[in-house]
């Protein structure tokens, strides 16, 4: 990528100066990327999360209808405690695997943070699908993980809003998946 600038000298003709700005485009993208991903997993951040539930919040004033599943994993933290941070890390990577596995490409998977995550499942018939994927990802996430050696079982506790009957706002939405949850 290039910057070109032209400057008109006073006695005519003109300076064209052609600036290699390639490296600093990647960089501007890689901050950019940075502020709206995760940067364990890759997957979207509350921010981006935040943003496609407002663009489907204003496709569901066409009638359109989509679900927000809540998980945490169940003992994780005695995964942290016994084997360590790393191992943690090492197992919340392998989760998000798992996840990717479990959903459409028109979803959304995101990590709010420590060991919750956040789904954005958009489409019709959405109460009976959302069951249907919060049963799959409890199958999926309920089989053995491998860290560093040791099998490691965890699973996952789901809650899920309904849009737009549970709520017309992504913040009241994610509290309402959350309530349900626990």
């Amino acid at each position: 990528v290039y910057l070109i600038a032209h400057a008109q000298l006073p006695g005519g003709g003109s300076v064209a100066i052609h600036d290699d700005i390639t490296e600093r485009k990647r960089a501007e993208e890689r901050i950019a990327h940075m502020a709206r991903h995760d940067a364990l997993t890759g997957l979207p951040n509350r921010l981006l999360l935040r943003d496609k539930m407002e663009e489907a919040l204003s496709r569901s004033e066409d009638g359109d209808e989509f679900a927000v599943l809540c998980l945490d994993l169940d003992n994780f933290k005695t995964v942290n405690d016994s084997l360590g941070h790393p191992a943690g890390d090492t197992l919340l990577q392998a989760v998000t695997r798992r996840l990717q596995v479990c959903v459409r490409e028109t979803d959304t998977i995101s990590r709010l943070g420590g060991d919750e995550f956040a789904i954005l499942q958009p489409g019709p018939n959405t109460p009976e699908r959302a069951a249907t994927l919060a049963r799959r990802i409890i199958e999926v996430l309920g089989a053995a993980f491998t860290i560093e050696g040791q099998q490691v079982v965890v699973g996952a506790s789901i809650g899920i809003a309904l849009a737009p009957h549970d709520g017309d706002e992504p913040d009241q939405l994610l509290k309402n998946a959350d309530l349900a949850l626990y």
